[in-house]
């Protein structure tokens, strides 16, 4: 059953490099190695004390409305953060048995449906491939434009301390996160080694909302490429043998379309509970992102959290927009059951064909259509997006008033 983890490529095998680098302990029906694990420690525990000390960071200085927004960012963030690592751990199997899944064909008896089906994967795994590009491309120069200022900021920090009469306001230092150290942080050499870490923990938060995300998305345009597989065959393979009989290709769809049913179940038992967090929590960084671009009097700070603003505004619009076509998929293929040309070439004639189309069209048209859900609790998708931006932006409205 494992050997289809075990292929050199798959649809999902160029997630699994973003997610080692990431430190997540990969899905592929294997233990872990002794430097996965290695990394996985090293990765989150740098991570994590990085988010222990902004938490002390708030409770040592006086109140101040920027801080407190930072801190709730802070920890909705690590709280997310520890999420996505522990539940692929925990739901290891589970997602083992999704990418098995995604890799079987359902019935292999029937000739044309396999050669499409096998055309229908290579073009899921180019689509996956040119999503997760322009993903990744978006966030190296997210990376990038967290990188770069910094390095600049240290070299002028540098000149301005041997050279006093160069300094200006880029000069003097400054964190991207304020977080609490034990001396002066702003002290040199002390500020060089502390804003390094400041920039690897951020950058390290950058790498494990791509790659999760990636990974997580992937599953979505899988399952729409699956979902549009089905509406095309539709049409030419629920239609009767000549007496009326369930021809090998009728009944190939039939147990393909069992198969997507059950793969859309999968789907959202496997990253659900990702999917409820992530969305619940985005209304926190959006109302500090805007905060930070509306309040702040660094130029650096406004900049960079219009970039991150910007990151999560298409972080969320992925999963909308591939929530949404999951759902368009699923009322296509109520559609797609029956149509006049099929009605015209005798689908609806007498006998045992009939009362199997009765059952699809009766399965497709039924409350369970296709979609992805938070735990049950709303549906991935285009409305849902604008709702979230909506609320973010009145509960913001409300806080600047203090």
């Amino acid at each position: 059953m494992w050997r289809y983890l075990c292929k050199s490529r798959n649809e999902f095998s160029n997630h699994f490099n973003g997610l080692a680098a990431a430190g997540f302990i990969l899905p592929n029906g294997k233990r872990p190695t002794k430097f996965q694990i290695f990394w996985f420690l090293t990765v989150w525990s740098c991570y994590f004390l990085f988010i222990f000390l902004t938490m002390v960071e708030f409770f040592v200085q006086p109140y101040h409305l920027r801080r407190t927004l930072f801190t709730i960012f802070m920890a909705n963030n690590g709280f997310q953060t520890l999420f996505r690592p522990i539940q692929l751990i925990l739901s290891k199997r589970r997602f083992e048995q999704l990418l098995v899944a995604f890799e079987v064909e359902p019935d292999e008896a029937c000739e044309q449906i396999s050669l499409d089906e096998r055309k229908m994967r290579e073009h899921s795994t180019k689509r996956i491939l040119k999503f997760s590009a322009i993903l990744y491309s978006y966030n190296t120069l997210l990376l990038l434009r967290t990188v770069i200022p910094a390095i600049v900021r240290m070299v002028k920090v540098s000149i301005c301390e041997h050279k006093p009469d160069s300094c200006d306001e880029e000069s003097t230092p400054l964190y991207i996160v304020d977080f609490w150290w034990f001396t002066d942080r702003f002290a040199t050499p002390t500020y060089y080694y502390l804003f390094t870490y400041d920039v690897i923990c951020v950058s390290i938060y950058i790498l494990i909302f791509c790659a999760s995300d990636a990974f997580t998305c992937s599953a979505m345009v899988a399952l729409v490429e699956r979902g549009d597989f089905l509406i095309r065959m539709a049409p030419k393979a629920l239609l009767p043998g000549p007496r009326g009989q369930m021809t090998p290709m009728f009944e190939a769809w039939i147990k393909y379309h069992q198969h997507y049913e059950e793969l859309v179940k999968m789907v959202n038992k496997a990253i659900g509970p990702l999917v409820l967090l992530t969305h619940v929590f985005a209304a926190g960084n959006i109302m500090v992102y805007v905060f930070l671009i509306l309040k702040d009097k660094e130029l650096e700070i406004r900049e960079l959290a219009f970039s991150f603003l910007s990151a999560t505004a298409i972080q969320f619009f992925m999963y909308a927009y591939w929530g949404q076509q999951v759902i368009n998929k699923g009322d296509e293929l109520s559609r797609a059951t029956l149509t006049a040309n099929q009605v015209a070439e005798g689908a609806y004639q007498e006998g045992p064909a009939r009362l199997a189309l009765m059952v699809v069209m009766a399965r497709c048209c039924g409350k369970s259509r296709s979609a992805i859900s938070g735990m049950g609790f709303f549906r991935v998708s285009l409305e849902f997006y604008a709702r979230i931006f909506s609320l973010s932006l009145s509960y913001l409205l409300i806080v600047l008033q203090f």
